[in-house]
């Protein structure tokens, strides 16, 4: 793999990091800064040499996180209410969030994780 691109999926993987770190010392929701990390140029970039390249996979599996882990935080303040359906809706964002990260951890699972692995054995080592 290129070396620039192999310093970008770093560089990305540790962005994903910080915002998740972020989450757990503020409890604040972070889909903002999830919006502006977007990184289509990379998404393409790596495309080109396979169709669903294993750090894409694993990205996703961490942006699902995060989305759900937000939604967990900016709904925080409602618990005690006694509007069921406004709970209900909530728990039903969530809910898209868990079936979403579950399908990708789902699909990451039935990857041959060992033979891709050594096509992204730097991206595994550094991240």
């Amino acid at each position: 793999m290129i070396n620039p691109l192999r310093d970008r999926l770093i560089a990305y993987d540790v962005s994903l990091d910080k915002l998740d770190v972020k989450i757990k010392r503020d409890s604040a929701s972070v889909l903002g800064d999830l919006d502006q990390l977007a990184d289509g140029l990379l998404y393409a970039q790596l495309s080109k040499y396979e169709p669903f390249p294993l750090p894409l996979s694993i990205f996703e599996m961490k942006k699902a996180d995060l989305r759900y882990k937000s939604s967990v935080v900016a709904h925080k303040s409602f618990l005690d209410t006694n509007n069921v359906m406004l709970r209900l809706s909530f728990l039903g964002e969530e809910l898209k969030y868990v079936n979403r990260l579950d399908s990708i951890a789902k699909k990451l699972l039935e990857r041959d994780l060992a033979k891709e692995g050594e096509n992204y054995q730097h991206f595994i080592t550094k991240s």
